[in-house]
């Protein structure tokens, strides 16, 4: 079975400055990873190879089938190959479902693909290969974690890096419910709430974001029901350092959270004019944006820290 998998490259537009020398290590990274892991942690010994090309004519098969778009965006390629056996031959309509499958079990590996290089692997629609035979288009997957990488650079804080996509991906596979795509425990809650970050086609980030990048955070950082806001930063500063700058418009994430979830948000309606949908909700991006850092800086030290719970305390010192 082979994913051939479109790579969206970078148009310069804001965020975007890191992706030309990031996205060549991830295909790198990738190729070196090729043979020795399994993309599909209940199935350990199924591993997976990449290949990578620049061009959809340099693979004929896949650009026959392969439908750009009206996208202005150019693209290189990954090919994700795994040799699925099966005792016998199958239908059109066994090898679609298992291809439905097997694309459901890959999107954690993207993911951690993009917590480990953020925003490289930014995937478009690509073509689904099932025994050599074209058997349907795959969905895309797009992150906006390269806009986590500015609020960094530009905010001096969090502290978003670059990490080796092993490295994250056998982190991930550590953690309890992971292999079965559920987020157990604080840690596994808050990567899965990052999860939801990731669509399968390219959208401007909206109110409801901000959401669920926040829901990673408390299950991080909060304990109860009181001074969640404060708990936030409080902690966070522990894990990624205190920030030197910008101090109030982080301590006031929840607040906005807060305010959009009782009401006090004026919204968009379903179906509204994009341009105006996006002025609209522009006012709410830098919140998101502020929080996304926040939680995949948080999620890139626990890997660093090859940390699968965490606990925050108190601590008196004395006299010395």
């Amino acid at each position: 079975m082979s994913f051939v998998l479109p790579v969206v490259l970078p148009m310069g537009l804001p965020g975007e400055e890191d992706l030309p020398d990031l996205i060549p290590r991830a295909f790198l990274e990738l190729e070196t990873l090729s043979g020795s892991l399994s993309v599909f942690p209940e199935e350990p010994d199924l591993k997976t190879t990449f290949e990578t090309f620049d061009k959809a004519s340099d693979h004929p098969q896949f650009a026959e089938h392969w439908r750009v778009g009206g996208s202005s965006r150019q693209h290189w390629f990954i090919i994700a190959e795994s040799m699925v056996r099966f005792d016998e031959s199958l239908d059109d309509d066994c090898s679609y479902d298992i291809s439905i499958d097997y694309e459901s079990a890959f999107r954690p590996f993207l993911l951690c693909g993009n917590i480990a290089k953020p925003g490289a692997l930014k995937i478009a629609e690509g073509v689904v290969f099932v025994d050599g035979e074209y058997t349907r288009t795959s969905e895309g997957f797009y992150t906006e974690f390269e806009v986590a990488s500015e609020v960094s650079r530009t905010r001096a804080w969090p502290p978003v890096t670059e990490l080796e996509i092993g490295q994250v991906w056998n982190w991930a596979n550590s953690l309890p419910g992971f292999g079965r795509g559920i987020g157990e425990g604080p840690i596994g809650r808050a990567l899965a709430a990052l999860a939801h970050l990731a669509f399968s086609d390219f959208r401007q980030s909206g109110p409801m974001d901000l959401v669920w990048a926040l829901l990673g955070l408390e299950a991080i950082y909060a304990r109860g029901a009181s001074g969640i806001g404060s708990q936030i930063l409080e902690k966070a500063a522990v894990l990624l350092g205190a920030p030197e700058n910008h101090k109030h418009f982080f301590a006031g994430l929840y607040d906005r959270r807060s305010r959009f979830l009782h009401g006090d948000v004026d919204l968009a309606f379903p179906g509204c004019d994009p341009v105006e949908t996006q002025r609209h909700d522009s006012q709410h991006a830098d919140s998101y944006y502020a929080a996304l850092a926040m939680l995949l800086a948080t999620i890139q030290q626990l890997v660093l820290r090859n940390e699968r719970e965490v606990r925050f305390s108190y601590r008196l010192d004395g006299p010395s």
